[in-house]
Protein backbone atom coordinates (compact mmCIF):
# COMPACT_ATOMS: atom_id res chain seq x y z
CA UNK A 1 0.00 0.00 0.00
CA UNK A 2 2.91 2.13 1.03
CA UNK A 3 4.11 1.99 -2.63
CA UNK A 4 0.77 3.31 -4.40
CA UNK A 5 0.98 6.21 -2.18
CA UNK A 6 4.61 7.03 -3.11
CA UNK A 7 3.48 6.86 -6.92
CA UNK A 8 0.53 9.19 -6.31
CA UNK A 9 2.83 11.36 -5.03
CA UNK A 10 5.47 11.53 -7.87
CA UNK A 11 2.45 11.68 -10.18
CA UNK A 12 0.97 14.97 -8.85
CA UNK A 13 4.33 16.14 -8.36
CA UNK A 14 4.79 15.39 -11.86
CA UNK A 15 1.61 16.95 -12.89
CA UNK A 16 2.69 20.51 -10.86
CA UNK A 17 6.05 20.53 -12.76
CA UNK A 18 3.98 20.70 -16.40
CA UNK A 19 1.45 23.82 -14.89
CA UNK A 20 4.64 24.98 -14.26
CA UNK A 21 6.36 24.51 -17.49
CA UNK A 22 3.34 25.45 -19.49
CA UNK A 23 3.22 29.04 -17.43
CA UNK A 24 7.08 29.27 -18.29
CA UNK A 25 7.75 28.37 -21.81
CA UNK A 26 11.04 29.70 -22.26
CA UNK A 27 15.04 28.39 -22.04
CA UNK A 28 15.38 28.91 -18.06
CA UNK A 29 11.41 27.47 -17.38
CA UNK A 30 12.65 24.24 -19.33
CA UNK A 31 15.76 24.30 -17.36
CA UNK A 32 14.20 24.14 -13.85
CA UNK A 33 11.34 21.76 -15.39
CA UNK A 34 14.22 19.16 -16.38
CA UNK A 35 16.38 19.36 -13.46
CA UNK A 36 13.32 19.19 -11.01
CA UNK A 37 12.11 16.16 -13.27
CA UNK A 38 15.30 13.98 -12.96
CA UNK A 39 15.95 14.98 -9.24
CA UNK A 40 11.93 13.06 -9.17
CA UNK A 41 12.29 10.30 -11.42
CA UNK A 42 15.85 9.21 -10.43
CA UNK A 43 14.67 8.12 -6.88
CA UNK A 44 11.55 6.71 -8.12
CA UNK A 45 13.42 4.56 -10.56
CA UNK A 46 15.79 3.30 -8.18
CA UNK A 47 13.18 2.31 -5.60
CA UNK A 48 10.90 0.73 -8.40
CA UNK A 49 13.83 -1.19 -9.14
CA UNK A 50 14.91 -2.14 -5.76
CA UNK A 51 11.23 -3.42 -4.95
CA UNK A 52 11.47 -5.48 -8.44
CA UNK A 53 14.25 -7.38 -7.69
CA UNK A 54 14.45 -7.75 -3.64
CA UNK A 55 10.81 -7.87 -2.61
CA UNK A 56 9.25 -10.83 -3.06
CA UNK A 57 5.43 -11.23 -3.25
CA UNK A 58 4.64 -14.61 -4.18
CA UNK A 59 2.01 -16.50 -1.91
CA UNK A 60 4.49 -18.92 -0.65
CA UNK A 61 6.72 -16.04 0.80
CA UNK A 62 3.92 -14.32 2.13
CA UNK A 63 2.42 -17.28 3.96
CA UNK A 64 6.02 -17.84 5.39
CA UNK A 65 6.55 -14.86 6.93
CA UNK A 66 5.99 -13.39 10.32
CA UNK A 67 4.07 -10.15 8.91
CA UNK A 68 3.27 -11.64 5.54
CA UNK A 69 -0.46 -12.36 6.87
CA UNK A 70 -0.95 -8.95 8.22
CA UNK A 71 0.07 -7.01 4.55
CA UNK A 72 -2.36 -6.81 1.96
CA UNK A 73 -1.07 -8.04 -1.95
Amino acid sequence: MEGTFYDLIHVVTIFLLGNYLSLHLDLHGFLVFAGAFAKLWYPWGELSIFKSIYVSTDIGHRVMSPSGAARPF
